[in-house]
C-alpha cells in the first residue's frame, strides 16, 4: 500500500486493518488498526521487523474482531527498478492459522537464514571462503536444527578442499538422517561434489 493510500482507506476498514509502511527516505509509518497512521513513527531500521512489531501491537490492542487467522508481510526496495520481480524483497503470507503472526515471524527467520546461505554461495563463487563461512555459520546459528543448511555447508567445504572440516559435520548429519549419506553418494554424478574417490569413501562412511 502506498503512503498516499493510507489516508484514503475508509474508516470502517482502516479501524480493523493493521498496516506498516517502511520508507527509506521518509519516516516509517505504522498503523496498528486503532491510532491514525500518521501518528505512529518507528525508528527501527529493519523494515520487516517494523511490520512484524506493528502487527503484534495491533493484536495486543485487540486485533481483528473476527479473531486471528492470517497475516501478510511484504517489503519492497526503496527504488523501482527495470526488473519488477526483484523489487519485492520479501513476500510472506500465512493463512488459516491460529497464531498467524508467530508463524509469520518464523517464516521471516527462515527467509533471513536462507539469505545468509545465498550470500555464502556468492562468496564461495568468488573464492572468498572466510566470508562464505561467516554467512553459512550465521544461517546455521539461526536454525541449528536445520540439517539441509548444515549439509550444504559441509559439501561446500569439501568442494573447496576442506574435506577434513566437512567430515565431522556430515557424520553428525548422518546420525540424525541417513538419507543424506545416500545423497552424498549421488552428488559426484551430477557435478555437485568434486572430490577424489578416497575422499568420497570417507564422506559416506
Amino acid at each position: 500500500m502506498h503512503l498516499r493510500q493510507l489516508d484514503e482507506v475508509p474508516e470502517r476498514i482502516a479501524e480493523k486493518r493493521q498496516t506498516a509502511v517502511d520508507c527509506r527516505q521518509l519516516e516509517r509509518l505504522g498503523h496498528d488498526g486503532h491510532a491514525p497512521a500518521a501518528q505512529l513513527g518507528h525508528g527501527v531500521v529493519n523494515a520487516a521487523h517494523v511490520q512484524a512489531e506493528v502487527m503484534k501491537a495491533g493484536q495486543v490492542a485487540g486485533g481483528d474482531i473476527r479473531g486471528k487467522q492470517s497475516a501478510v508481510l511484504m517489503v519492497f526496495g526503496s527504488k523501482k527498478t527495470s526488473e519488477p520481480w526483484n523489487d519485492k524483497l520479501i513476500d510472506l503470507r500465512v493463512d488459516d492459522n491460529k497464531e498467524p503472526i508467530k508463524e509469520l515471524e518464523r517464516l521471516l527467520k527462515v527467509h533471513r537464514a536462507y539469505e545468509h546461505m545465498n550470500q555464502g554461495d556468492l562468496y564461495t563463487e568468488k573464492n572468498d571462503m572466510a566470508n562464505a563461512m561467516k554467512e553459512y555459520n550465521a544461517a546455521m546459528k539461526m536454525f541449528p536444527e536445520n540439517l539441509e543448511m548444515k549439509y550444504w555447508t559441509a559439501i561446500t567445504l569439501a568442494n573447496n578442499k576442506q574435506v577434513n572440516k566437512a567430515l565431522p559435520m556430515l557424520k553428525e548429519i548422518y546420525v540424525k538422517d541417513a538419507n543424506w549419506r545416500e545423497l552424498t553418494k549421488r552428488l559426484p554424478k551430477v557435478g555437485l561434489l568434486n572430490v577424489t574417490e578416497q575422499e568420497l569413501k570417507l564422506m559416506t562412511q
